[in-house]
């Protein structure tokens, strides 16, 4: 089987280093979506090991960031591909998640893969068949956080749900904490908190209800929308650009290294 590992960073510069010594980098997707120079650098000699780098100095957002290595799986028609934060703390190596993942796929094929509860979207999967009946995630949920409530919430009714399987990796992998990188810096911090309110309520608005007290069974409570179906609204925030207030054009700042 193909796959491959897609590695969202931002800050500190450490847990970044230490991600970049334990993966295969030629099966590697880094995407730094922030400035800071020592990230950059390590992303530099990560590129010079076989990895391919995208740069985002303003952040895409991390469920754009998860859409662009999902895209790169399709594209290069890979078998899976494996989404880690850099707060994923190995105990064992990688290989012992992927070879979970291939010796599932070979009795059945599955959606998604959760190495285990220790570090649950620190360290997780998605297959091709994933992408065809889940679809992608929501940008609107910028920059980070609700994102993957929503597509859970997708996921009772598209038949992703019954194919995800947690692996029990417990001795695997676990979780350094959550939201390492928001406190890292105040900009990501306000970045983060600056759409908090905008992305809490535009998931009421979609779900008829906040987090695990939602009322629709389609988006909008519109009976003739396709369940994995987003639009980009024009209310984000974005202080590392400034004032910027709109509808996202963060994609024009990303660059292949």
């Amino acid at each position: 089987m193909t796959y491959k590992i897609l590695l969202p960073v931002t800050v500190p510069a450490f847990l970044v280093e230490q991600k970049l010594k334990e993966l295969p980098l030629d099966k590697t997707i880094i995407v730094n979506n922030f400035d800071n120079k020592e990230v950059y650098n390590l992303t530099l000699q990560a590129k010079d090991k076989g990895a391919e780098v995208w740069h985002c100095p303003v952040n895409l957002g991390l469920k754009a960031t998860w859409n662009l290595g999902l895209r790169r799986m399709m594209e290069d028609n890979n078998d899976f591909l494996v989404i880690l934060s850099p707060s994923a703390v190995f105990d064992k190596s990688i290989g012992h998640f992927i070879q979970e993942i291939e010796y599932q796929e070979d009795f059945i094929q599955r959606c998604r893969y959760i190495a285990t509860t220790n570090a649950h979207l620190h360290c997780f999967a998605h297959t091709k068949r994933c992408v065809e009946l889940g679809g992608y995630f929501d940008e609107n949920f910028y920059p980070l956080f609700y994102g993957d409530c929503d597509w859970m919430q997708r996921a009772k009714f598209n038949g992703v749900l019954k194919e995800s399987i947690y692996c029990g990796l417990d001795n695997v992998v676990h979780s350094a904490g959550i939201s390492l990188s928001v406190k890292a810096d105040e900009r990501l911090m306000a970045c983060h908190m600056l759409n908090a309110q905008r992305r809490n309520d535009y998931y009421i608005k979609k779900w008829g209800g906040d987090h695990c007290s939602e009322k629709y069974k389609t988006p909008f409570n519109d009976p003739y929308c396709p369940i994995n179906h987003w639009v980009l609204e024009d209310n984000f925030v974005n202080p590392l650009l400034g004032d910027y207030k709109g509808k996202p054009d963060f994609y024009k700042y990303l660059i292949k290294l």
